[in-house]
């Protein structure tokens, strides 16, 4: 299982409701939560590690001075920034999206067709204890406002075929 997978099951399996299941599937999901959540701790505080060390310098300052400009023409004043801070905060904060988004999703391989070396392609080491069809049913029953997408996540990285 890759890092990002983890943190898709983990936001899946956070929120659903265990009621119906038997004791033993209960429990294969709350350990599926416990290993996942090291997973996903360790992502979040890389991911936040990576957004303060690419960030430069003055942008906190700037994004201040932004959202103070934008606040002013949504009361019906006029634009408190020059088009020159606003030109340089354009070109910082694409480039800071653009290195962030290289650091999670790493860079384009034109000969593989595919990402590469990004944290959300690193191998979680964590072990998914499986359920049955009919412990995943008891799930999707208790959980009707659950999407699809979602229940189609938790099938192919929790149910057994037995």
């Amino acid at each position: 299982m890759k890092v990002i997978e983890a943190v898709e099951l983990l936001g899946i399996l956070k929120d659903l409701k265990l009621s119906g299941m038997e004791t033993a599937d209960r429990m294969k999901v709350i350990k599926n939560l416990r290993a996942l959540r090291g997973v996903v701790d360790k992502y979040n505080a890389d991911m936040e590690l990576a957004k303060e060390s690419l960030k430069p310098d003055g942008f906190d300052n700037l994004i201040l001075k932004m959202l103070e400009s934008n606040e002013a023409v949504a009361a019906g004043g006029s634009r408190t920034v020059s088009d020159l801070e606003l030109a340089s905060f354009n070109r910082m904060n694409e480039l800071y999206n653009r290195d962030l988004m290289s650091v999670q999703i790493g860079t384009y391989n034109k000969d593989e067709g595919c990402f590469e070396g990004g944290m959300n392609e690193e191998p979680a080491d964590v072990k998914i204890e499986t359920i049955t069809e009919a412990s995943f049913d008891k799930l999707v029953e208790a959980n009707k406002e659950v999407i699809a997408g979602a229940f189609a996540v938790l099938y192919d990285k929790m149910v057994s075929d037995k």
